[in-house]
């Protein structure tokens, strides 16, 4: 057989030149034969080069029977590639081949987005110029608002004190277009009135109760701004901040970065109306910075709280812990629960979780504690954590986590999570997560209430490369179906492309997604999968089957990921109207 590594040549070329000789310079093996270009399904003739190298990249045997060689491109390739079919005659036998030459076009670097000035309602921003680029295209919140050639982005009308996702690409003709750089852009608030905080030994103590400027006691108001100067701090405890409904004040850093280290730790209690973020100087993403803490890194309870723009790096115990999760529920009372929160471009390098638990009834004598409603995590990046669940958030309703990256995720560890942990309902979608250990999405479904009609929802995640476990679950578990207060939500999932799961072949095999004990209904449609255990893409258990479908349709299994995506990087699918959309 052709070994990987090996080149495949072009021996020789008639008159006319429409067939050629194809050898592979394997040492010891003799396949060569005729061989004629085929573009799809007619055959043609194509004026190719006699020193014309291709390398084998991989090989693939059929049942013993013809095999397909992946191949790189050489330079005669056209756009969309070729087949040549090849008879070998080496053993006066008749093997047929399939090469599969496919393009490789040169792609264009990401531009890198800088943002150079911003007031409430405007921004300017640019981006390095990228190499043999002609065009550039620029999105708001996934909407293109620009394609030119130049390399700056003005923007106004915007709202104050909203983030917004900024992402360009790069495209020229003869290359790949560059993946979306991306900038999360947060525009000033109205500002009244702005207060820099000073500290004490390297730490910093806010009691908005207790909030006095110039010997003036301090009444917070809608946008009023609090500045923590750039420094090393020991300590930042930030607490009773509370704005009336619809109001917000801004925490910003001010004049480089804040920087917490060791056992350095932020605390923030009794919040209601605040937005934390590191976007307070241009030119720094990541504004507030946590790093080689052997404990945990920041403590929080509240609601209508956004955290963003932060970096966490080398953190030994939960990164982010929210400190209300034994809080009772009360279905009357808005303060017995959490809500609005969101976590917005937040980088974990060698941490451990952001971490919100709660607790569920397991008989008429307990009540639900920790309740968390519409939260929200976006556009964080966790890499290099061996810590099992990275984000995890029990007894939540309406949960929206998108947009999160994750690679080189427990590279040891072995125990049974999922990278994204969620105890309720909501939707997970447009992540990525590839070279792990782990479910990338573990959803344990349910409602908080008979009538709620909630739903567990996911969709447009590439999941790639997994030692062990499927890609996803969908299980409510036993201690909660059991229980009086439990109440099914119906799930669907639909549109992931998940590729090579379980590649240590472990005890079970490794399926797109795994279903169990859902109590409701499932929908399953527009699904890729690649490179699995075999082509069943649903492990059921617990007596559930394909009768719990309403829906299954259009969902797609390919033995290799040359049928399924473009390449394992990206991971998009080539295969229009299956799998994840392009992001």
């Amino acid at each position: 057989m052709p070994e990987v590594g090996k080149e495949l040549y072009i021996e020789s070329i008639n008159a006319n030149n429409e067939v050629a000789t194809v050898g592979f310079k394997t040492p010891g093996i003799n396949v060569a034969g005729q061989a004629t270009l085929v573009n799809g399904s007619a055959e043609v003739p194509y004026n190719i080069d006699q020193a014309t190298q291709m390398v084998i990249v991989s090989y693939e045997s059929i049942n013993g029977t013809p095999g397909v060689l992946y191949c790189s491109e050489a330079d005669y390739i056209v756009s969309g590639g070729f087949i040549i079919k090849s008879t070998s005659t080496a053993d006066n036998s008749t093997v047929n081949y399939l090469v599969v030459l496919k393009p490789v076009i040169e792609k264009l670097a990401t531009p890198v987005i800088t943002l150079n000035s911003k007031s409430d309602t405007t921004a300017d921003l640019s981006i390095t110029t990228i190499p043999n680029a002609t065009n550039y295209i620029w999105y708001k919140d996934a909407v293109q608002v620009q394609s030119s050639s130049g390399t700056t982005l003005s923007l106004t009308g915007l709202t104050a004190a909203t983030i917004y996702n900024i992402t360009c690409k790069a495209q020229a003709s003869g290359y790949t277009d560059s993946d979306l750089g991306q900038y999360n852009l947060q525009t000033n608030a109205e500002q009244n009135r702005v207060f820099t905080l000073t500290a004490e030994n390297s730490q910093i103590q806010f009691d908005g109760d207790d909030f006095y400027d110039n010997g003036i006691k301090i009444i917070l108001q809608d946008n009023d701004v609090l500045l923590i100067p750039a420094g090393s701090y020991t300590y930042i405890d930030l607490e009773n901040i509370v704005l009336p409904e619809g109001q917000r004040v801004y925490i910003r850093n001010s004049g480089g970065v804040v920087e917490l280290t060791g056992l350095s730790t932020l605390e923030m209690s009794n919040i209601n109306g605040v937005t934390i973020s590191g976007d307070g100087a241009l030119g720094t993403e990541y504004g507030f910075w946590f790093h080689d803490n052997s404990y945990r890194a920041m403590y929080f309870s509240g609601s209508n709280l956004t955290i963003a723009n932060m970096k966490f790096e080398n953190i030994g115990d939960y990164t982010i812990y929210y400190n209300d999760k034994d809080k009772i529920y009360d279905p009357s009372d808005s303060s017995t629960w959490s809500e609005n929160v969101k976590f917005s471009n937040l980088y974990f390098d060698n941490t451990g979780s952001l971490q919100a638990d709660g607790g569920f009834p397991e008989t008429s004598n307990e009540s639900h504690t920790g309740i968390k409603k519409n939260w929200e995590v976006s556009y964080c990046t966790f890499i290099n954590a061996d810590w099992g669940a990275l984000v995890y958030i029990g007894s939540v309703e309406d949960v929206d986590i998108h947009h999160i990256i994750f690679n080189n995720i427990n590279a040891t560890n072995n125990n049974h999570n999922g990278i994204i942990f969620v105890k309720g309902n909501g939707k997970v979608h447009h992540c990525k997560c590839t070279n792990h250990q782990g479910n990338m999405v573990r959803f344990w479904n349910f409602n908080f209430t008979s009538n709620a009609n909630k739903i567990a929802e996911v969709f447009h995640n590439k999941i790639y490369h997994s030692r062990k476990y499927s890609g996803m679950e969908i299980s409510p578990q036993p201690y909660m179906f059991e229980s009086p207060y439990f109440y099914p939500t119906n799930a669907k999932v639909y549109n992931n492309t998940v590729g090579d799961m379980n590649y240590e072949n472990n005890d079970f095999p490794g399926r797109l997604v795994d279903f169990y004990n859902l109590h409701g209904t499932f929908e399953f449609y527009n699904n890729l999968g690649f490179e699995l255990d075999d082509d069943t893409l649903i492990n059921y258990a617990s007596g559930t089957s394909d009768a719990d479908m309403t829906v299954n349709s259009n969902n797609v299994y390919k033995t290799t990921a040359a049928e399924a995506v473009n390449n394992t990087t990206d991971l998009n699918s080539i295969i229009t109207g299956v799998g994840a959309e392009d992001w």
